[in-house]
């Protein structure tokens, strides 16, 4: 696919994709096995509902239920261009701007599950007596995905716009190069003059096109990361317990 054709379908779907989310409001359903699922659409009649209003707009198309606030922690990410501070705790950024963003992206996906885990000890625990140790790792946790959060919303236009971008770029830079050599439609070998022009325009432009090739592959390795982990929070965020 053309790549711009392929950039005006992205910004398409992903317009689409915020639109809904922005309009939607969130509904955590609780089913009979106590499994439970994060949806913008209400829960179905044999389901226990809770519409959480809390949940903040769905940033970026993403869904909603990945930015909720986690219910026991009162955790408050303050970020700067370095790292972010929750509750005392300090969490340094790398460097590479692109590799901050995917981790985050990545990394709120485990956030949630760790937290997740916990918060369901903390429960069990409390029943049975004093949970206040259980509580401060379910603080702890309740940072971690806060932490993530907050660095997507201030790293997530910038960088994903740079990163399809640089893809975009590389991917054309390459496609003229090769597109210089005309390859003749002959079958098998032959020392036809076309045939002869292709090789001496291949050979010429080698390392031009191996330049090319090399700076494609390495903004396609964030590409496909940013494609791979957006795919993911752009559905609703399931948890069980």
């Amino acid at each position: 696919m053309p790549t711009q054709l392929f950039g005006v379908l992205f910004a398409f779907f992903t317009l689409l994709f915020f639109s809904l989310s922005t309009h939607s409001k969130v509904y955590q359903c609780t089913d009979a096995n106590d499994s439970v699922v994060f949806q913008g659409t209400p829960c179905a009649e044999e389901a226990k509902e809770t519409e959480l209003y809390k949940a903040k707009q769905g940033k970026f198309g993403f869904h909603p239920s990945w930015f909720v606030s986690p219910r026991i922690g009162g955790a408050v990410a303050r970020c700067t261009d370095t790292g972010c501070v929750c509750k005392g705790s300090t969490y340094e950024y790398q460097q590479n701007l692109n590799s901050r963003l995917l981790n985050a992206m990545s990394s709120l996906q485990g956030a949630w599950r760790y937290y997740q885990t916990n918060f369901d000890r903390y429960i069990e625990v409390q029943k049975r007596g004093n949970a206040a140790s259980i509580k401060k790792t379910v603080g702890d946790a309740a940072c971690k995905v806060a932490i993530h959060q907050k660095t997507i919303e201030l790293y997530y236009q910038e960088v994903a716009d740079t990163i399809i971008n640089e893809h975009e770029m590389a991917s054309s830079a390459m496609n003229k190069i090769d597109a210089q050599c005309k390859q003749p439609n002959e079958t098998g070998w032959t020392n036809s003059d076309r045939a002869k022009a292709w090789v001496k325009c291949k050979d010429r432009n080698r390392k031009a096109h191996n330049q090319a090739n090399r700076l494609k592959r390495q903004y396609s390795s964030y590409y496909y990361s940013l494609m791979q982990e957006q795919k993911k929070l752009f559905k609703p965020r399931q948890v069980n317990g």
